[in-house]
């Protein structure tokens, strides 16, 4: 009798002990979840304002580059520009690709029903419309940079070949 409640009370102390290290480790899991989703929205934050950055500072050289001011500095910034969106363009790519394909392996987390699922699926296509709108952005911020190169003299065939690469980005797609 006594091996038998020494027994069960060890039993109930080892389960007890079990949900604590498993609420324990939930716990650190959750942390670890949340510190992901911050570095991505810091990411998506950091893709976003170099957009912004880029797009604002075309539009400050435009209108000197438009009125014959073809400083070094004005050409230095158009190819800032337009290399920072070739970098952005194909960060974006990757990233959209890693989310398409990771697509087939959503899975719905809940163990009766299905209630949060379509609100999973809805989530991660509202993500990926929003990448597949940066990655145009950066088209057409490339497209504004080799407009103004076009105002400046010179250099036929580096307009020529960014004119044909922007126009692929707009036929593909993607």
């Amino acid at each position: 009798s006594n091996a038998l409640n020494a027994a069960a009370v060890w039993q109930v102390a080892s389960v007890v002990a079990a949900q604590k290290h498993l609420a324990d480790i939930s716990e650190k899991l959750d942390g670890i979840v949340t510190t992901l989703n911050r570095t991505e929205n810091k990411l998506d934050a950091q893709r976003r304002a170099a957009l912004m950055g880029a797009m604002s500072t075309l539009k400050e050289v435009a209108k000197p580059i438009l009125e014959g001011e073809h400083t070094p500095q004005n050409r230095q910034t158009l190819e800032d520009q337009y290399q920072k969106m070739m970098d952005k363009k194909y960060e974006i790519q990757l990233v959209l690709k890693d989310r398409i394909n990771a697509l087939p392996d959503l899975q719905d987390t809940q163990m009766m029903g299905a209630a949060e699922f379509p609100e999973k699926i809805k989530a991660e296509m509202t993500a990926i419309e929003s990448l597949f709108q940066e990655w145009l952005l950066c088209s057409r911020v490339r497209y504004q940079a080799w407009s103004l190169l076009t105002a400046l003299p010179g250099e036929p065939h580096l307009k020529q070949e960014r004119y044909r690469g922007i126009g692929q980005d707009f036929e593909s797609g993607f």
